[in-house]
């Protein structure tokens, strides 16, 4: 082979060596680019993995078949399952698959009840996002849920607390009324009790005329028996309504520790059926020495009978509302020694009952309406409110399914609406 023909060899296999080392400049770029490629995922994958394990809420992923396909440690926690047994397993076991469906429906919070591995049921606050897959349907679903027994805890103590409050200022209203019964009860007693001793002096009168026999004496006692007739007819036409007062102080009295004790003391946390009618008068019974000298209360009852619910809740909005009223009107007509009127309606309306309690007090000003039912938001003095009446009715309502709303003019008043189902739903039962 002469010079010629091996120089074009020559080139091609300069040109191949070119070639082979280029691709293996490549190669090794690319798999230095795979290297960093595959521990930046590793490393992004521990990082999301560090957020989920310090999530202060329970996450689980469940495919559309229901699997769960991952749970954090604080969803194992809540539901007393390993993960090992949580990851793979149904969702069926810890809630209805309905709702997560649901639920990514909506976007929206909402309460549930999540099972355990001991087959207790607790509160979950939820929240449910579907992850869609390139062709748009759903693959898997991310829900999120809040523990709520601790806040389930610290809302009855909240309300305790409230309620306490609430009887401890009406505790003086409340003796004075119980002051005013008793008072005539005890004036128509010892008014009884001058009454026989007239009486059976007279009597004894009576006696004493039968068995004289000189008749000098007997003109003298008959005409003694004569006096005391009189005084007899007296006694005769007042001693009836003395009794009758005393009846009617005694039924008072009687009402007004009845109220006390049905406000007073723990019903069952559980909704049971109630006069709501039977409530309100409760209530009114109660609260009468904080809007009597204010207020005048009218009442317009439908035809409601019976409503779901748990009496202390109903009595605790009851009264939170009526108080609030008669200090609306206390500082709108008071300084203008005027009385207002309290007037509280119920209405019933397919499957719900609406509770409206409205007042001509001074009205809500529209700069601090979306505040007043914030917890210890308050307008008033110190020692008159603390802020937390309104926030409790607002979660009180809330707990039975129902809803609460306003309509408000300053200067004109104020009405609250309460809307409750006439059976709370299933999934607000155990929320009480």
């Amino acid at each position: 082979m002469n010079q010629d023909s091996a120089n074009p060899l020559q080139a091609r296999l300069d040109r191949a060596e070119r070639k082979i080392a280029l691709l293996e400049r490549m190669i090794e770029e690319n798999s230095r680019q795979l290297f960093f490629s595959h521990e930046e995922t590793k490393q992004a994958h521990r990082f999301l993995t560090d957020v989920q394990d310090a999530l202060p809420v329970a996450l689980l992923v469940v495919q559309k078949d229901g699997l769960i396909a991952a749970a954090n440690p604080l969803a194992c926690a809540m539901t007393d399952y390993p993960r090992e047994q949580l990851l793979g397993g149904n969702v069926d076991r810890l809630f209805d698959r309905d709702l997560l469906d649901r639920g990514a429906a909506a976007a929206t919070q909402h309460e549930a009840n999540w099972r355990t591995a001991t087959d207790a049921e607790i509160p979950v606050l939820m929240s449910v996002r579907a992850m869609p897959s390139e062709a748009g349907d759903r693959t898997n679903f991310v829900c999120i849920g809040v523990d709520l027994r601790e806040r389930r805890r610290l809302e009855v103590q909240l309300r305790l607390s409230q309620k306490l409050e609430s009887i401890g200022q009406l505790a003086a209203g409340i003796a004075h009324e119980l002051n005013t019964p008793i008072q005539f009860v005890g004036d128509s007693v010892h008014f009884l009790a001058e009454s026989y001793d007239a009486i059976w002096g007279l009597l004894q009168r009576y006696r004493d005329y039968l068995a004289e026999s000189n008749e000098t004496k007997r003109e003298g006692l008959a005409e003694a028996i004569a006096e005391q007739e009189t005084e007899a007819q007296y006694l005769a036409e007042n001693v009836p309504p003395a009794i009758e007062r005393t009846h009617k102080g005694m039924e008072r009295i009687a009402g007004i520790v009845h109220a006390m004790r049905a406000l007073s003391h723990p019903s069952q946390r559980q909704p049971v059926p109630t006069d709501l009618h039977k409530a309100i008068d409760t209530v009114l019974i109660v609260s009468r020495n904080e809007y009597k000298y204010v207020a005048d209360v009218r009442t317009e009852f439908d035809d409601i009978g019976e409503i779901e619910c748990v009496p202390d809740d109903l009595h605790q909005i009851l009264l939170n509302l009526v108080v609030n009223a008669a200090h609306a009107i206390a500082d709108h007509h008071g300084p203008r020694g005027t009385r207002g009127t309290i007037v509280i309606r119920t209405r019933r309306a397919e499957n719900l009952v609406e509770l409206s309690v409205a007042d001509d007090g001074c009205g809500i000003p529209e700069s601090i309406r979306d505040r007043i039912f914030d917890a210890f938001f308050t307008t008033k003095e110190p020692g008159r409110g603390t802020g937390q009446g309104l926030a409790i009715v607002h979660a009180l309502v809330a707990r039975h399914g129902g809803s609460l709303s306003l309509e408000s003019e300053v200067g004109r008043g104020t009405t609250f609406f309460i809307r409750l189902p006439l059976e709370v739903p299933q999934e607000r039962r155990t929320a009480a």
